[in-house]
């Protein structure tokens, strides 16, 4: 199959209106094996596959492994990918999606140094909805 098969007109910061197509990759961190990748539209949705993806990921973890940590983007930020991280006992970081309710508890927030550049602070959240 041609790459271009499956592409559609979709976000491309340097060439607006052209078909492009928008990879989707799952990644063991230690040995870098590249266990799923999936080359989808350009036009698909930020989550599009993204709970498929995550299952061939837990099916192809070791009977031996004991710990699950998983880190993703924003576009595993909804509920199913969290009902699924959580049936699986895995510790997990996703970005959130900065909408506006988070900026709004941004300020209001104690930061603890992590270094000379960065600081963090930790909050939990349940959305509406």
């Amino acid at each position: 199959m041609d790459i271009q098969d499956g592409a559609a007109v979709g976000y491309h910061p340097r060439h607006r209106g052209k078909r492009s197509c928008d990879p989707l990759l799952g990644r063991e961190a230690p040995s870098s094996y590249l266990y799923d990748t999936e080359l989808r539209p350009g036009d698909a949705g930020t989550w599009a596959g993204s709970v498929e993806l995550l299952g061939t990921g837990f099916a192809h973890v070791p009977p031996e492994i004991r710990e699950l940590r998983v880190r993703a983007d924003a576009g595993f930020g909804y509920h199913p990918i969290f009902a699924r991280l959580e049936g699986e006992a895995a510790e997990y970081a996703v970005i959130a999606r900065l909408t506006a309710s988070f900026r709004r508890l941004l300020p209001g927030m104690r930061y603890e140094p992590v270094n000379r550049q960065w600081a963090m602070a930790d909050f939990e959240h349940r959305s509406q909805g």
